[in-house]
């Protein structure tokens, strides 16, 4: 007989949860844009959400079981509530609001004479896309005013139809995940590193016995928490305190005539992210980055370059690296398709009430896999619908 499914999506998760995303949606944007420190989330990065996680696990929710065990945190609530702050962390970084904001607004604000914005762009710009008001752009850029607003009346009109364009999106990605979970999960058996630290952290937190979760017992967890910890403290006093010397764990070695440099780099996270994943996996990005790295080496050696300017990460490596990335993407995904060819006929034949739908089982999944196709086919249209509308022929 299986055990009863203990219920996660509570008032008291929700709350903690909201208070956790509230945090790093404050946190974030500070130390990333305003003292320029370390970087707490990076899009799909999210140490902010579990050095919180961290310290509500060890801290306030071990506390709570010693004082209050009823208000306590249970394993399905945990789970909950690092779910939320981990989505938190994608929305006030590069993710969605750094990006965002800065594009919309610098249309107008970067436009001069010389690059002639002014007629090539703006009249094809709808007022609902970006601000229209120059002196609220140049606020943004350059600073508010002492006693002045926020001008939000220029700032409603592109935020709400934005705001409606990402959630579109996100719905797309939900509705898809929701639809090739069992493909990865059960019949894949792909490792999500992101998930792996947070599941031993929480593994045995509202058992019997002691207050303190297994994991934080470990001695060897300890040791390996304290080696990056104190590299970490001494590099950030390092930052403020010149006298404090730093530590550094990198190298570069100049190869192929010196067109490329080769960086040794001891990446702790990378190292915890290397150990998380399959070794295949870890196998191929290390093997495909030499093999990168030696046909950009041998591109400079002959003097064969471009001078297409693409996206910032793009220019890091170069538009031939960036194309040849975008066509492995392509590969990628559509061999993901057709490994989940299968899966994705039951599925659909499920959502649409055709025959062999009926054995597919979606008891487990966060939405019916009719209301997944349903709704990634109806949020889809109204991100065709949004793109059609600003412009997009």
């Amino acid at each position: 007989m299986s055990e009863p499914r203990i219920q996660g999506v509570t008032a008291k998760a929700l709350g903690v949860g909201a208070l956790l995303s509230l945090i790093i949606g404050a946190a974030v944007p500070y130390t990333n844009m305003i003292i320029n420190g370390t970087l707490l989330a990076h899009n799909f990065s999210t140490p902010a959400a579990l050095f919180l996680f961290f310290l509500l696990i060890l801290g306030v929710n071990v506390l709570l079981r010693w004082v209050l065990p009823g208000y306590a945190l249970r394993r399905a609530e945990l789970a909950v509530v690092y779910i939320m702050a981990m989505l938190a962390t994608s929305v006030p970084t590069v993710g969605f609001t750094e990006n965002l904001l800065p594009i919309i607004s610098g249309l107008y604000y970067y436009a001069t004479p010389e690059n002639n914005w002014a007629e090539l762009i703006h009249p094809h710009v709808p007022y609902w896309l970006a601000p229209q008001d120059p002196v609220a752009v140049r606020h943004f850029y350059e600073g508010l005013p002492e006693g002045l607003s926020v001008p939000w009346v220029a700032w409603a009109a592109p935020l709400a139809a934005w705001t409606i364009f990402i959630l579109a999106f996100y719905w797309v990605c939900l509705c898809s995940m929701v639809i090739m979970r069992k493909q990865w999960v059960e019949h894949e058996k792909l490792v999500y590193p992101l998930i792996q630290l947070p599941l031993e952290m929480i593994r045995g937190a509202d058992g019997p016995g002691r207050l303190v979760p297994p994991f934080f017992r470990k001695g060897v967890m300890w040791a390996g928490f304290t080696i990056p910890f104190v590299i970490g403290v001494v590099n950030g006093l390092h930052s403020y305190f010149e006298f404090i010397p730093q530590i550094i764990l990198f190298g570069e070695m100049p190869m192929f005539r010196e067109s490329v440099i080769l960086r040794f780099d001891v990446n702790l996270a990378l190292i915890g992210f290397a150990y998380l994943i399959n070794r295949d996996v870890a196998v191929g990005f290390w093997l495909f980055y030499l093999l990168s790295f030696v046909q950009r080496g041998i591109f400079g050696m002959f003097g064969v370059s471009s001078t297409e300017n693409l996206s910032r990460f793009a220019n890091l490596v170069g538009p031939f690296m960036a194309h040849q990335a975008m066509g492995a993407m392509i590969v990628l995904v559509l061999a993901g398709l057709w490994m989940a060819r299968g899966h994705l006929r039951d599925v659909f034949a499920k959502a649409f009430g055709r025959a062999g739908g009926a054995d597919v089982d979606d008891a487990d999944e966060m939405l019916s896999y009719r209301a997944a196709v349903r709704g990634l086919l109806a949020s889809l249209a109204v991100v065709c619908v949004w793109l059609g509308l600003s412009g997009f022929p």
